[in-house]
């Protein structure tokens, strides 16, 4: 569940390079690493964030992932002091949904305290 379909759009475009496979006035859907992912905008902040994690298969790929979000919140009202933290970093979608991108056997856990996130600013 989501507040905004245009901006989950552009975020997980970008974090996932690529377009959602189907997309309608409400919803869309996009595809993975053999994963899926439907987003449903409800018009309002969802109540309860997730965590989720996305596991590459390079150091190499990790850092792609990683410039291709610092750039996209470069064009935006966002807020970064990230890093890539012992292979993995973390991001917050602009519901606040927390994905951990990691390459590798890292031990994780969704604290705000142990991962470095980027978070959207308000004005």
């Amino acid at each position: 569940m989501i507040s905004n379909l245009n901006n989950s759009v552009a975020f997980y475009r970008n974090l996932f390079n690529r377009m959602p496979i189907s997309l309608s006035f409400d919803t869309a859907r996009f595809t993975w690493e053999k994963k899926e992912l439907l987003l449903t905008e409800t018009g309002k902040q969802p109540e309860v964030k997730s965590c989720h994690t996305v596991e590459v298969h390079s150091v190499e790929h990790l850092h792609e992932m990683y410039a291709r979000i610092k750039r996209y919140i470069s064009q935006y009202d966002w807020h970064s002091q990230c890093k890539i933290l012992d292979k993995q970093f973390a991001v917050s979608d602009p519901d606040g949904h927390q994905w951990i991108i990691k390459q590798g056997e890292v031990e994780i856990n969704c604290s705000i305290a142990d991962y470095c996130f980027l978070e959207q600013t308000t004005k």
